[in-house]
């Protein structure tokens, strides 16, 4: 009768001391590159179709496949004495055909090499876009991430380049993923 209390005993005992997995954190290496097409009369919208009042580009990011990179509110300010405009901004990075999107804020310089940026239109609006690039410093928003991506934390950096009618983003960095 002992032997069998003390059986019944552990086994009953033993349920309360189930342990539970924590959910492990993975760190990505991010990378990926986005390409922007202007059409030839101007460069007031993009040739892939942006949500409204938004600039976009698409391309893919490495380990997580295609993907959308939109640019929010964007605030450039002249920064005397150079031919650059700082701005803060956000960007999503959207991976297309789901509910995931990486939510980053940050602020950067855009600058125009020698006079470009200064530089008038041709009266036959075929000129096709003047050099310029920027290099923003990004923080992932965890709390604006959704999916794969919810709650996620690190760092990014977004170089972008734009030559005639084509912009071209590349973004490198480290998240963690919870």
């Amino acid at each position: 009768m002992r032997k069998q209390l003390t059986v019944i005993v552990l086994a009953v005992g033993g349920f309360g001391f189930s342990v539970v997995p924590a959910t492990a954190a993975s760190t990505d290496n991010i990378s990926g590159m986005f390409t922007v097409h202007f059409p030839k009369a101007g460069q007031q919208n993009n040739v892939y179709p942006c949500p409204t009042d938004v600039f976009c580009g698409v391309g893919s990011l490495q380990g997580f496949g295609q993907a959308e990179f939109d640019v929010f509110d964007s605030n450039f300010q002249p920064v005397p004495g150079t031919n650059c405009l700082s701005f803060d901004k956000m960007d999503d990075i959207t991976l297309l055909g789901s509910t995931s999107t990486l939510a980053l804020v940050g602020s950067g310089t855009l600058c125009f090499p020698g006079n470009s940026g200064n530089v008038p239109p041709s009266p036959s609006n075929q000129d096709y876009g003047h050099p310029g690039f920027w290099t923003t410093l990004l923080t992932v928003d965890g709390s604006a991430s959704t999916g794969v991506f919810s709650g996620a934390a690190g760092n990014v950096t977004e170089n972008f380049t734009v030559a005639g009618g084509v912009g071209i983003w590349r973004v490198t960095g480290t998240i963690t993923r919870l």
